[in-house]
């Protein structure tokens, strides 16, 4: 095996792998584990996702290179580009007028999270300098450390964690129900740090053993997985045990070129597809985020046209839209506009609201423009939200209790754990991804989406304005979804039933994990410092 190693070494990868152009090549290779590479696109693409566990070594060659400005360098380049193929549709945004604003905010993204990327490379170096035994474990533990950063503040913007990777691998995505995504993203960064244990020396025997463990423990975990998967669901007491038949309607705006009959032209799609799904007798209908692009209980006209469609058709309907309130008096603002989603149920007239608590940054508010409000004046083509305070399940029936969530809330697990412990027996995610365009951040939104249910235990149903709407089980499989850019009603049965998880109980206990590893580590740090300070003195004495 060492005759092998010596003889790979002597290959042209080794050239490569100096060249300037290699971590931007790696970077963007980065992708191949990533949403639409999967086997939910293609049976011939299902096993990509394992490429999460070798994703992360191209970063830990970058990061170990001398000198150390060299290895800044080219640890960053690698990580604007694996942040530019996560990132690359934020071209696709069509604004009048504002597009170089736009492009502008794609090199700031790239440059923004290439920036963990780089801090990731440096911490390993640091720990694979001081730790040259434990390493291999401590360095996952910084990597969720970053991960958590990452959804924490103004600027928070946890797209793909690395753990959602494993989201299409569905029995070893089970995991989450015990662990979180942030405990999936400790499992791969632990498979990467284990693969460049293994083959940076040279592959040995001896070496090889952990890496079969390793691999062992994946093949065990996704076995219980199936088993999960495959037995029989065991409700949640407190849910009465049933389910529920849900239409999706995907109403397919075109939102980029939204014009005076825009939203007549909405009205008339969302109750032709309504009177459409009513053949399958649904018990609740959603409609995507902003599917009425109006302040719609503010124009009584528009909310008259609602509550007829909600009398003819008689189900409960959850549906987007905008919402305004008045500010206290000696407030900045003169109206605090809303991203609302609405529930509307036969025999009331009263509309029931829900105001998304979680801003997207830049897109519906500047960050920190709610401590600064002087910043409402800059213009980067925002829409000036304002987020929702109170968090909401809309009880529909004595069965039903759904959790709006809308949009990228869904990426935040706390939100989705937070409804879950006020009883929410099933998910409804409203979004308009069709600022996306035909991009693979459509199918990451969606795979993101489906770890919530993982987690959880709970099911899912998710209507976007043109795809990808779906419904979900609580083990995270697809009953059913819609194409892109497709104007549809999708209907599907969805299970009530709640499988109570240990994560929805204990939530990210991963991250506390990993901060103990690290402070430990820091700790055992100082401790060998300061005895070697001893030993040194001691040995100057008697010398």
């Amino acid at each position: 095996m060492n005759r092998l190693a010596s003889h790979l070494a002597g290959l042209p990868i080794s050239r490569i792998a100096a060249a300037w152009w290699f971590p931007l090549v790696a970077g963007c290779a980065y992708a191949l584990c990533l949403p639409p590479f999967n086997g939910d696109t293609h049976p011939l693409l299902s096993l990509f996702p394992l490429l999460s566990f070798v994703a992360l070594v191209p970063m830990f060659h970058c990061a170990l290179v001398q000198p150390l400005r060299r290895a800044v360098l080219r640890t960053y380049l690698y990580g604007i580009a694996a942040a530019a193929v996560q990132l690359y549709w934020i071209s696709n945004v069509n604004m009048e007028g504002l597009w170089p604003i736009i492009m502008a905010g794609l090199v700031f993204a790239c440059f923004f999270v290439g920036a963990y990327f780089l801090a990731a490379g440096m911490l390993f170096r640091l720990v694979h300098r001081l730790f040259p035994r434990w390493w291999v474990v401590i360095f996952p533990a910084v990597w969720v450390l970053i991960e958590v950063s990452r959804s924490v503040g103004e600027l928070a913007f946890p797209w793909m964690l690395l753990g959602y990777t494993l989201t299409p691998l569905l029995p070893l995505a089970q995991a989450a129900s015990v662990c979180g995504v942030l405990g999936l993203s400790f499992v791969v960064v632990l498979g990467n740090t284990i693969v460049w244990w293994t083959v940076r020396p040279g592959i040995s025997a001896g070496r090889l053993v952990p890496i079969v463990s390793f691999c062992a423990v994946l093949v065990g975990i996704s076995v219980w997985g199936f088993a999960r998967m495959h037995g029989s669901p065991k409700p949640d007491k407190q849910d009465t045990t049933g389910s529920a038949r849900v239409a999706m309607l995907q109403i397919n705006m075109d939102q980029a070129h939204w014009g005076s009959r825009s939203l007549d032209t909405a009205f008339s799609v969302t109750e032709s597809l309504a009177h459409t799904s009513m053949q399958e007798h649904p018990d609740l209908i959603v409609l995507p985020e902003s599917a009425l692009l109006c302040y719609l209980v503010r124009r009584p006209a528009l909310k008259a046209r609602v509550q007829r469609l909600e009398d003819s058709v008689k189900t409960p309907i959850i549906v987007g839209a905008l919402h305004w309130e008045l500010p206290p008096k000696g407030s900045y603002y003169e109206y605090l506009p809303y991203n609302t989603a609405f529930c509307v149920e036969p025999g009331s007239t009263a509309f029931r609201m829900y105001h998304k608590m979680r801003l997207l940054p830049f897109s519906e508010a500047l960050p920190f423009e709610s401590k600064i409000p002087l910043l409402s004046r800059v213009n980067l083509g925002e829409s000036d939200f304002h987020a929702g305070k109170t968090p909401v399940v809309f009880d529909i029936g004595p069965r039903l209790h759904a959790a709006p969530f809308i949009c990228y809330e869904m990426i935040f697990p706390g939100l989705v754990r937070e409804r879950m412990r006020m009883g929410a027996n099933l998910l409804v995610n409203i979004t308009n991804d069709g600022w996306f365009g035909r991009s693979s951040a459509a199918y990451a939104h969606a795979t993101m989406a489906r770890m919530r249910c993982i987690e959880n235990g709970v099911s899912m149903v998710r209507c976007a304005n043109s795809g990808i709407s779906m419904a979900v089980d609580q083990f995270g499989r697809i009953l059913g979804r819609t194409p892109l850019y497709a104007r549809t009603a999708l209907v599907r049965t969805v299970s009530l039933g709640v499988n109570r998880t240990w994560y929805t109980w204990f939530g990210d206990w991963p991250a506390w994990v990993s901060l103990a590893i690290v402070v430990a580590s820091a700790l055992g740090l100082g401790v060998r410092a300061v005895r070697s300070r001893r030993a040194a003195s001691r040995g100057s004495v008697v010398g």
